[in-house]
């Protein structure tokens, strides 16, 4: 398939095209060197876990959605793709395991940054670059809240420390050399 820049597909009246089309490979570059070297606000940690998740997302969009192209416009991705793209990782083995030591799926707090992420970029593909006219982080809010709700149902139960941890944790030896009061 040819991956070159084209024409963005025309406005209709019914949708009328973005003040700056641009393709999602350009928003991404953008993207990058905004956070990256323009504000500097995220950490290379975080930059590196947006941009893997969004190479995901543009997996799962060439896969799940061939009629966007292989460098979709980003005004023509819409909540509906960005709520499949979820629901695919929701499917995806997290680190956590269930009674039988069996992988679970990602944990709802997972979600909710995985979904921030994407959204995130969203926002800033319609409030900066203004290739985007569709609120994507609105239209998932009640995705959002779904797996809020979720997350405190299911909390993060800890077992408690036995006698044994206890006193491996405050071993005067290892616990003094590492204590700098």
């Amino acid at each position: 398939t040819d991956s070159r820049p084209h024409a963005p597909p025309a406005a209709s009246a019914a949708a009328p095209l973005p003040k700056r089309p641009m393709q999602l490979a350009a928003a991404r570059t953008e993207y990058d060197k905004y956070y990256s070297r323009t504000l500097e606000t995220q950490n290379n940690r975080t930059n590196g876990d947006k941009g893997r998740l969004l190479d995901m997302f543009v997996d799962y969009l060439r896969v799940n959605h061939p009629e966007l192209g292989d460098d979709p416009w980003v005004h023509a991705i819409d909540a509906s793709h960005v709520n499949g793209f979820m629901a695919e990782q929701t499917q995806r083995p997290g680190k956590r395991v269930d009674s039988d030591g069996n992988a679970k799926g990602a944990a709802p707090n997972t979600l909710i940054k995985k979904l921030g992420d994407v959204t995130h970029f969203f926002k800033y593909a319609k409030t900066i670059l203004k290739a985007t006219q569709e609120d994507v982080a609105e239209d998932m809010a009640e995705a959002s809240e779904i797996w809020r709700n979720r997350a405190k149902v299911e909390g993060v139960h800890y077992d408690p420390f036995t006698n044994d941890h206890i006193k491996r944790i405050f071993d005067p030896s290892p616990f003094l050399a590492r204590s700098r009061d």
